[in-house]
């Protein structure tokens, strides 16, 4: 199996996105998240950085089952639980939270989300004018 911190590197650079993102669209809660996804993906301990690529992985698993051969929760909790038994209580805080900044931040430079963002910018803009 290969390494999930070597895919997310690999799909990073095919990506042709670095390291360090640029987030100033986002609001403050979208980037205070992505920023925590990235700092538990790159810049942790080796153990949260191990436990968090593998519980992005198994989203990605999830959420590509959803339609054709959904993943029963208790499928989802055996896997995530294989992940994370050997951390801490405190590391396995920290991925609950991953989880869920992985979850609220999926699709957020979708099409949609961007056209949200933009529109939100330009209630701003005329606010700021008035």
């Amino acid at each position: 199996m290969i390494d999930p911190k070597l895919l997310i590197v690999l799909t990073t650079i095919i990506s042709g996105k670095c390291y360090y993102p640029d987030y100033s669209d986002l609001d403050e809660e979208e980037r205070r998240k992505m920023e925590f996804v990235d700092e538990c993906l790159f810049w942790s301990d080796e153990k949260v950085q191990n436990a968090s690529s593998e519980i992005q992985l198994l989203i990605l698993e999830y959420i590509s089952r959803f339609n054709d051969n959904p993943m029963s929760d208790e499928e989802f909790f055996s896997k995530k639980y294989e992940i994370i038994k050997d951390l801490s209580d405190d590391e396995k805080d920290i991925i609950d939270e991953f989880g869920r900044s992985v979850f609220e931040t999926m699709g957020i430079y979708s099409k949609e989300e961007v056209a949200k963002r933009q529109l939100r910018k330009k209630g701003n803009d005329n606010i700021c004018q008035k």
